[in-house]
């Protein structure tokens, strides 16, 4: 019994070695991103000239006051590739590319106020007006350069923790809305086109893992990670809200709204990958 104990820890320590012994390798992979952290913008928009009015002075400023655009992200996936070099038995380093893709809900709210072309005096105002729903997809590509630490033991199981760092891009299209609004002034629905913001740009990206491989044999690992992913503040493009979007320009008026910084993405996932093991 004693004998077979020693020649199975053996013929695990010889499979370890081997294991050991590969040190270029490659993996890929792909999971489930769930992101943490949502985003929001607050700013006032532009002003646009309307006359003849009501105002005192004939002629009128507006503005929208506190446009808000509120960014949910929800639940995707993510794909990882990378390539890599065993720098001691325990110790590796690869560069990773990692592609995630998650929905974008867009909500938000804004103000209307109206001032005294001559006196800027206050002249009507409203507020929480509604932004009509809709969605765009988040698409990030980023670059990352990863350190691990391997756990071997007796066993094909090998724990590892690792992080990284490097550069992502961050990119998510514009949509448009349509919506209407009314005022004590006018109580007609005004139609408009909401223009949400485009996210994009890039920013410094970190990561941590961790996870288990299975060691299949001495080419082939097959393993569960998790990963926690976040960036640096990247840019919420300029947006715009348009009143009587298909009126004639002496009635159409586009209030601006300039382009902002958002904070950073934090997501998780839960992958899988296979390692193959080279040279």
């Amino acid at each position: 019994m004693f004998k077979k104990i020693i020649h199975i820890a053996l013929l695990c320590s010889l499979t370890n070695i081997a294991y050991a012994e590969n040190k270029v390798y490659a993996t890929l992979g792909g999971g489930w991103t769930i992101p943490s952290r949502n985003s929001t913008t607050i700013s006032d928009s532009s002003f646009t000239h309307y006359g003849p009015t009501a105002a005192p002075s004939g002629e009128s400023f507006f503005s929208l006051p506190a446009v808000n655009w509120n960014n949910k992200y929800k639940q995707g996936f993510n794909l990882n590739a990378a390539v890599g070099y065993k720098l001691f038995a325990s110790v590796r380093a690869d560069i990773e590319f990692v592609y995630q893709r998650f929905k974008r809900d867009i909500t938000g709210t804004y103000g209307w106020a109206e001032y005294d072309a001559s006196s800027a005096a206050l002249l009507d105002a409203r507020s929480g007006i509604q932004i009509t729903p809709t969605s765009s997809y988040m698409n990030v590509y980023s670059l990352m350069t990863n350190g691990y630490y391997d756990f071997h033991n007796h066993s094909k199981w090998i724990p590892h923790i690792g992080g990284g760092f490097g550069i992502a891009w961050i990119k998510s299209n514009a949509t448009d809305t349509t919506g209407t609004f009314t005022t004590p002034a006018i109580t007609t629905a005004t139609p408009t086109l909401q223009s949400s913001q485009e996210l994009s740009g890039s920013a410094f990206a970190w990561q941590l893992k961790a996870g288990v491989s299975y060691i299949y044999n001495a080419s082939v690992a097959i393993g569960m990670q998790y990963r926690l992913f976040g960036t640096s503040i990247f840019t919420a493009q300029a947006s715009s809200i348009t009143t009587n979007p298909n009126a004639g320009p002496t009635v159409k008026r586009i209030f601006r709204i300039s382009q902002q910084s958002v904070r950073g993405l934090l997501t998780n996932a839960l992958e899988v990958q296979v390692r193959f093991n080279f040279v």
